[in-house]
């Protein structure tokens, strides 16, 4: 038990709390347009639809180069791969000040997908390599958490950022660009001196820390079901294709929020944009108290499947409750709930193919459900876009993505759970 507490307090230490950082950067590389867009959009005369296609076209580069990119971090190491992906993600969001028309700014965001395709799972995939299963989940909540205190902090921030208009001669979308894009560029060449492949490689493991670990690691390998599969013959599981469907489910959610909650909030009563962006921050906070107290018993019951489908029905019922809102406080509770029953969802969900595949498959499993899942992310802006362009109102769009929701708590039944004998084990 000593021995145990040991190795997951230097974990959480030494990897968790960096990896945690670099997700937060990651987020708001992801999330700086929607604040942008306040003035951005007007400046440019981008419409809803334009907007909504550019913040979505972000995912389609990342669909394309996601399970390429996972393949070759499982073969050249996460240090390395993870400092590529940082750096050019970097690189391309300072870049983003260039934009000026709708070509410009659908080939930036394309790119950025593009730049920062495979760092999501790979990371999840270099969790798994550290993290023994019954604290896994709750490694995983912890590392999922930077996504909701990103858009919670983040948001606010890039709001003051926008605030700034004129300073360096830049317009404030310009400059939260610049100033978004510099921690990617930084952290990046950071990870490749940083981070190791693999624990053995690690100084701060004592020898007797390395070897309980090894113990434990190995003992969950021989239990995968698909232990030995070639990495081609991940796409034939059907619980590859179910688990991608619900990550689909909970991107549509997670991006259709992300991208509108500021232009949502202050098209119902916020009176400036500073006021839109700090309420916005509201949710994630809610997510992030959600996402900690979900994890947390996840691994001290288990369970996973129940907790994946209450929090997406929990999801969805948000979704409904926003699509009615007419006032800002009822819409930021329909928005919390909604936003923490999508994110809170996640952790359980990706311990499945954790627990099935080892190695090059388990990385191209990872890959290939979050790289098809992450399509959710063109289609919860675009929805959201058209349907505004289309109708004139939002709770049309808001009401179809409670249904994706709604629809993906009821896939969920469907998960195999692995035996309580490969999801727990009693500390040694």
């Amino acid at each position: 038990m000593q021995t145990e507490e040991s190795v997951l307090r230097k974990l959480n230490k030494r990897i968790l709390l960096f990896l945690m950082l670099c997700y937060f950067v990651s987020i708001l590389d992801r999330a700086n347009i929607s604040v942008a867009s306040l003035t951005m959009n007007q400046a440019l005369g981008f419409s809803p639809a334009v907007y909504g296609f550019g913040a979505g076209i972000f995912f389609f580069g990342y669909f394309l180069f996601e399970v390429p990119s996972n393949i070759i971090l499982g073969k050249v190491g996460a240090p390395i791969w993870i400092a590529r992906i940082m750096t050019t993600w970097g690189i391309v969001t300072v870049f983003m000040i260039l934009i000026h028309n709708s070509t410009s700014f659908f080939t930036m965001r394309f790119l950025l997908g593009v730049a920062e395709a495979g760092f999501y799972p790979g990371v999840i995939y270099y969790l798994s390599q550290f993290y023994p299963k019954e604290h896994r989940t709750k490694a995983i909540g912890w590392f999922q958490l930077a996504s909701p205190v990103a858009l919670m902090i983040g948001t606010p921030a890039i709001g003051l950022i926008l605030s700034l208009h004129g300073t360096l001669g830049f317009e404030g979308w310009q400059l939260i660009f610049l100033l978004t894009g510099i921690p990617a560029i930084i952290l990046g060449v950071t990870c490749f001196f940083y981070l190791k492949p693999s624990f053995q490689k690690v100084k701060w493991l004592t020898g007797e820390e390395k070897s309980w670990l090894e113990s434990r690691l190995q003992s969950e390998r021989e239990t995968r079901t698909f232990a030995h599969l070639k990495f081609y013959q991940v796409f034939s599981k059907p619980q590859v294709w179910l688990a991608t469907f619900l990550l689909f489910a909970i991107n549509v959610g997670f991006n259709g929020v992300a991208f509108w909650t500021p232009q949502i909030i202050k098209s119902i009563g916020a009176e400036s944009n500073l006021e839109a962006s700090v309420l916005s921050g509201i949710p994630y906070f809610v997510a992030a108290v959600s996402i900690v107290l979900v994890s947390r018993h996840s691994d001290k019951t288990g369970e996973r499947k129940l907790h994946v489908v209450f929090c997406l029905l929990a999801s969805g019922l948000g979704f409904l409750l926003s699509s009615v809102a007419t006032q800002p406080y009822l819409m930021l509770t329909a928005l919390s709930i909604a936003t923490a029953g999508l994110l809170s969802a996640m952790p359980p969900l990706w311990t499945f193919p954790i627990a099935m595949f080892e190695g090059v498959a388990a990385a191209t499993a990872i890959a290939t459900i979050n790289s098809f899942g992450v399509l959710g992310g063109i289609a919860g802006p675009n929805i959201l876009g058209f349907v505004t362009n289309l109708t004139g109102k939002l709770s049309a769009g808001l009401m179809a993505v409670a249904v994706i929701m709604l629809s993906g708590s009821f896939v969920a039944l469907y998960l195999k759970v692995p035996g309580k004998n490969m999801m727990k084990m009693k500390s040694n």
